[in-house]
Formats: C-alpha cells, structure tokens, sequence
C-alpha cells in the first residue's frame, strides 16, 4: 500500500518520498537516507536488531557528527558506531560528559522519541512557506 502511494504522488506531483522507519528519530533519520530517492526502510523494534542496524553505520552517518568530530574520533580509530562502545574509556576521558553520552546513546541505538509538532506541543508562532512559484514559460 505504502509503495503505492508513493507511486500515485510521484506520477501527480512528479516528487518523491523517502521514508525511514524505526523505533527513535536518530534511526529513521539514517533509514530515511538509505533508499532514495523514493523507497522506504525498516528496522525492527527489537534490540537485537538495533544495536546491530546501529553498530554498521559509518560515523558520519549518524546525525550531529560532522566532519570536525568524524576527524577527531578517526584519530581514536573510531570509524564505524560499533568502534565507539571499543573506545568508551578514552572517549569518556577525552570528551565533555555530555559528547560521551551523546557517542554511548548512539552506539547503543538509543535516540529520541520526542516528534516535532506532537498534539501536547504549545505553537508559539505561525508562517507559511511556498515550495514552488509561477513561471511564465
């Protein structure tokens, strides 16, 4: 059903619609990113399946590390997730406690569960945005 509809939007709108599916918003984010430009992936809810979804990734793949701290943790040898839970002790002594816990969460799978615009969010403002506009042709 889901390819389906992603069908019927492209051949209307002519857009695509990538979707990433898992248990946090740090693993559908990376999910999000694996079959575009128009498919989906899923990982299991299940820890097994995490960790090990998580352990595989390159470390520039997780979100919030950029080149600078992939720079910094290849010095350690950390390339991959997994490397990072192999190199825990020197990266909670070289780190700020709050990195260090930001590198074990990720290794683990862990990530946030909170989505933006949930139904208990109080709207502070409102805009609107236009993706396309008219062009005489």
């Amino acid at each position: 059903k889901q390819w389906y509809q992603r069908r019927v939007r492209g051949e209307r709108t002519e857009l695509t619609a990538s979707a990433g599916i898992a248990c946090n918003t740090f693993l559908a984010k990376v999910c999000s990113d694996l079959n575009k430009p128009n498919g989906q992936y899923a990982v299991a809810a299940e820890q097994e399946a995490v960790v090990e979804f998580a352990s595989q990734l390159q470390i520039r793949k997780v979100p919030g590390i950029g080149r600078v701290q992939q720079a910094m943790l290849a010095a350690l040898g950390v390339e991959k997730v997994s490397h990072l839970l192999r190199e825990r002790g020197t990266i909670a002594n070289l780190f700020s406690p709050s990195s260090a816990q930001f590198y074990m969460s990720r290794a683990l799978g862990l990530g946030s569960t909170d989505l933006a615009g949930s139904a208990n969010e109080v709207r502070s403002s409102m805009s609107t945005e236009s993706t396309f506009s008219a062009t005489d042709f």
